[in-house]
């Protein structure tokens, strides 16, 4: 794994208790080192990005997106966080149970880096966390948020 990669946050957006521990023990069963944030609804990553912003701590080089969410979707969170100059370089890997084509086209037009649907065995699921760290944490360079990012995000 990359060094800059390994410290960058990963944050996960996951209303399912049971999905998020799943997906996390599975990161941490191969080794993902990255701190696993945590928003549980939609309305919840924003407030975990300011907080990350707010004191300095780096943003997520990742955000990992379940698209049915209580309240806010996924879909909507997609579509705020690429339009929002200090976000909008965060790879975002849309991870949903739904395999729906227009959910998928969706995801792409609005900025999804990837999108997956979730798998109903655990050998899926280790394959996809494989696929996921080796090609987003090992062999890819993620964007770090620059100084004209933050000063985007002031004038909004």
């Amino acid at each position: 794994m990359l060094e800059t990669n390994s410290r960058l946050p990963i944050l996960i957006v996951e209303d399912s208790d049971e999905d998020f521990d799943v997906l996390a023990m599975t990161f941490e069963n191969f080794g993902v080192t990255n701190k696993r944030l945590r928003a549980g609804e939609g309305s919840e990553v924003f407030r975990v990005l300011e907080e990350l912003s707010s004191s300095g701590q780096p943003l997520p080089g990742l955000i990992v997106l379940d698209l049915n969410l209580i309240g806010v979707d996924g879909r909507e969170v997609l579509r705020r966080l690429k339009r929002d100059p200090a976000y909008q370089r965060i790879p975002v890997a849309v991870f949903s149970t739904s395999s729906s084509p227009r959910d998928v086209e969706t995801c792409y037009a609005e900025g999804a880096a990837s999108y997956s649907v979730k798998p109903v065995s655990l050998e899926r699921l280790e394959e996809f966390v494989l696929a996921l760290k080796n090609f987003w944490l090992c062999n890819t360079i993620l964007p770090r948020p620059s100084a004209l990012d933050r000063m985007k995000k002031s004038e909004v």
